[in-house]
């Protein structure tokens, strides 16, 4: 028993797993105390000093809390403003990346000292998220950015060495990608309901931009003598500048927005953002019997066209530079060759 008499007094044992506390090691300990009230009061305050500090000195009260805890990591890695690209707070994706990490620390527990991450917890971190049904791939994410909480610890001295895992493979590409038949049944349903919204999702099948991308278009951007568009840094995910082939058709339909506009004015309603989309995404998929289709979203219009871009160009490269990869491994899933001949108009309007 943790609370018992012993003779005159009573006697408080305390036991802090390795994993639990900041020393990585067991810490146990025997109290004694005039009564069972003052035992059990002086159990829970060693327990609490041990588990944030490591140790407890009952002649000193309570222990000061101390950073090191994975909140004041979480904390540290959003608003750092050290090193290349400072803390998430800095950074374009940042919010994603902070609440990726919340859910692990919120996991595993925002009390809980980083120095008491075991490989263990990493693994029990990969299975929850799996139990939830996640993707190999979100799942690396998610884990990835909480290593990032873990290598800000280690740079303040909260964690001697990162603890390491078994990442889970990244498994075959679950990319929906849109048929002719049924391309033809989406922008038929957008044509209906508003025009703007057919020809923002022609353009997005017929390049492959991301809807931040598309969104963002302003006149400048796009040189219809050539038939480029131009992607800034600030915009592109990989934060690398490219520029991308436009097909006739998607030339046709941006010369026809981009008239009367000014070289900074954007070509598309404001209204038409991630979340707009999302909803009419949904109701799409409601009014054409797909409803539930988890992998059908507005990205499909973007593996479509690297899927078509793939076949016809055969090389990766191509793809990757027209879709602005990060890593060439994102481009080999579309394509099982890499020789082709890289003629631009051979695969303008592929």
């Amino acid at each position: 028993m943790a609370i018992r008499q012993r003779g005159t007094t009573w006697q408080a044992d305390v036991r802090v797993a390795a994993n639990q506390n900041p020393t990585g090691k067991e810490v146990r300990l025997r109290l004694a105390a005039a009564n069972k009230d003052a035992a059990t009061a002086l159990e829970a305050r060693a327990r609490l000093a041990i588990i944030e500090t490591g140790c407890f000195d009952p002649a000193a009260g309570n222990a000061p809390k101390v950073k090191g805890m994975l909140k004041d990591a979480l904390q540290l890695a959003w608003s750092s403003k050290a090193g290349r690209k400072g803390g998430w707070s800095m950074q374009r994706a940042g919010e994603q990346s902070h609440r990726n990490a919340s859910v692990c620390v919120d996991f595993l527990g925002p009390t809980r000292s980083c120095r008491s991450i075991t490989s263990k917890d990493l693994d029990n971190l990969v299975h929850h998220f799996r139990d939830l049904g996640l993707s190999s791939g979100t799942v690396r994410v998610k884990v990835a950015c909480f290593y990032r909480l873990l290598a800000v610890a280690e740079k303040e001295g909260w964690v001697d060495k990162i603890p390491k895992y078994e990442r889970p493979s990244a498994g075959a590409p679950r990319e929906f990608i849109l048929s002719t038949e049924l391309e033809s049944v989406v922008l038929t349903h957008f044509a209906m309901r508003d025009m703007e919204l057919h020809d923002f999702c022609v353009v997005a099948i017929e390049t492959g931009l991301r809807l931040t991308e598309i969104a963002t278009l302003k006149p400048w951007q796009i040189d219809l003598k050539t038939g480029n568009v131009h992607i800034p840094k600030d915009v592109a995910k990989s934060e690398k500048p490219r520029t991308v082939v436009l097909s006739d058709r998607a030339i046709e339909i941006l010369k026809k927005r981009m008239d009367g506009k000014k070289p900074n004015e954007r070509i598309w309603r404001s209204s038409i953002n991630r979340t707009n989309m999302s909803y009419h995404m949904s109701v799409l998929k409601v009014a054409i019997g797909y409803e539930g289709h988890k992998q059908f979203v507005f990205h499909t219009f973007r593996h479509t066209r690297a899927t078509r871009l793939a076949a016809k160009s055969m090389n990766p490269f191509v793809v990757q530079d027209q879709l602005g990869h990060a890593d060439i491994k994102t481009s080999m899933r579309y394509i099982h060759m890499a020789k082709a001949d890289m003629n631009a108009d051979s695969w303008r309007n592929a």
